[in-house]
């Protein structure tokens, strides 16, 4: 439905008037986002979480950074909620976005890496958690590591 309501807008609106509206939303959304770090654990918050895990979804499948950045933004809230299945494909494609637009070797793609073993930490898998660290650390992206994670390394 909401494809075809942008369909509708653009038709109506015109490209410029999108970008603005959309870089309006963004700006929003990244409030909102940033309010759901800590704001999760109160109940009434977590409706939020819904909208912007689709719009990351949204944004992630039209190769948008903005999608990554919301991805990430929302991976603690889920995370920390037990939603570890609607978390790590989440997580994973903006992951593999981050590679592809800036190679293996970038901080963007360490805080992706870094969540992901921490998710994947969460959930018991420790052998698959262990091999991003010390993919991180081997690539001197040791910084980006979770000191909360008890990973031997």
């Amino acid at each position: 439905m909401h494809q075809l309501v942008q369909k509708i807008v653009r038709l109506h609106a015109g490209e410029e008037t999108v970008a603005l509206r959309e870089q309006e939303l963004l700006a929003y959304v990244k409030a909102r986002a940033e309010f759901l770090w800590e704001g999760w654990v109160r109940q009434e918050n977590r409706w939020e979480l819904v909208p912007l895990v689709a719009l990351a979804w949204h944004w992630l499948h039209r190769g948008a950074n903005q999608g990554v950045y919301l991805a990430n933004q929302v991976f603690g809230s889920l995370r920390n909620l037990g939603h570890f299945a609607e978390t790590e494909p989440l997580i994973r494609r903006a992951l593999a976005l981050e590679e592809a637009r800036f190679g293996l070797n970038h901080p963007n793609v360490a805080t992706c890496l870094n969540n992901l073993a921490a998710l994947l930490h969460e959930t018991a898998r420790l052998k698959e958690a262990e091999l991003c660290v010390a993919y991180l650390n081997a690539h001197g992206l040791q910084a980006w590591v979770r000191k909360a994670m008890k990973i031997a390394l």
